[in-house]
């Protein structure tokens, strides 16, 4: 699973909106960094996407011997300037800004990026693009030797659609629902079918191999081992068996497998990546006792799933 850090966040502003956005920065286990802005009033988002160092960092705005850390108090610096009432408020704290000709930059995972001081107020803009999306322009001034230079950093903003997140969560809903109304005993008949219905609710977990761990199990053909990610047949026969599973993929061209005793019998691959989608497998087995069912999910967040099966002619 992969560890996502918050490194800087705060509250911004820019001088063609009246609006005020709330700014976010993360770090991925990958060393790849995503900004975040979200409106304040409307609580719209936009983000980045995670990126890796090379797509946003050019010949013309590199900084020498900077890290990511380095660049990201660069950032924050641009972002929180709009706010602050004085430019160098955060200079009197011991921060400033550093050359790309200072050789021992980034030298300590802790040194803050020193030794010439920003010339000017740094300057960000919004810029609106096609689809709601915008481009992000950070720019800052940098003096050495009595020379100034300006550096742009220049990003997209692509929506984040909440609409998006509540349809899943209504589609998990009502699959809990067809589930529970599949499970009532027809009137006049003594009759049950051997059936399986597991549930993993979001963020329940994903244990350290990437197999989903269930949280809820009713069935009368089949048990949860004492692992929470295993199902073991109980009655030996031919199933068929329905997985869908909603999450927020971290890793691109990556697939939810559904496996029988450790072996994959169905994939269904991932369409998006850091942004909210499902997954559905559909298939018929034969199962024997003892037989195993999991399902094996990608570096994810916010995973949740459902898994049937049902014993066909009885």
């Amino acid at each position: 699973m992969s560890t996502v850090e918050v490194i800087a966040s705060g509250v911004t502003a820019f001088a063609a909106s009246p609006a005020t956005y709330r700014f976010v920065i993360t770090r991925n286990a990958a060393g790849k960094m995503n900004i975040l802005l979200e409106d304040r009033a409307s609580r719209k988002q936009w983000c980045t996407g995670y990126l890796a160092e090379d797509e946003y960092v050019t010949t013309r705005n590199s900084i020498q011997n900077a890290r990511l850390e380095d660049y990201i108090k660069v950032f924050k610096k641009i972002f929180r300037s709009s706010m602050e009432q004085h430019s160098d408020s955060d200079t009197s704290n011991g921060n400033s800004w550093s050359s790309s000709a200072e050789s021992d930059a980034g030298s300590s995972s802790s040194d803050e990026l020193s030794s010439s001081e920003a010339e000017g107020k740094p300057e960000h803009k919004l810029i609106p693009l096609k689809y709601d999306a915008f481009q992000l322009k950070l720019s800052v001034n940098f003096t050495l030797l009595e020379s100034t230079w300006t550096v742009n950093y220049v990003f997209q903003l692509e929506p984040i659609s909440l609409e998006r997140i509540r349809a899943l969560e209504t589609k998990l809903r009502d699959l809990e629902e067809e589930q529970a109304e599949r499970k009532r005993p027809q009137q006049g008949s003594n009759y049950q079918m051997v059936h399986l219905d597991a549930t993993s609710f979001n963020n329940v977990g994903v244990n350290c191999t990437g197999l989903i761990r269930w949280s809820a199990l009713e069935t009368n053909g089949f048990e949860l081992l004492p692992n929470k990610a295993e199902i073991r047949c109980l009655q030996a026969g031919w199933y068929m068996l329905s997985l869908a599973v909603f999450l927020t993929p971290s890793t691109a061209n990556d697939y939810v497998e559904l496996q029988l005793n450790g072996k994959s019998i169905r994939r269904g691959r991932v369409s998006r990546i850091n942004e909210p989608c499902s997954v559905s497998c559909v298939r018929s087995s034969y199962l024997k006792v003892n037989d195993v069912l999991q399902v094996v999910v990608p570096s994810s967040q916010d995973v949740a799933a459902a898994l049937t099966a049902a014993k066909l002619g009885g």
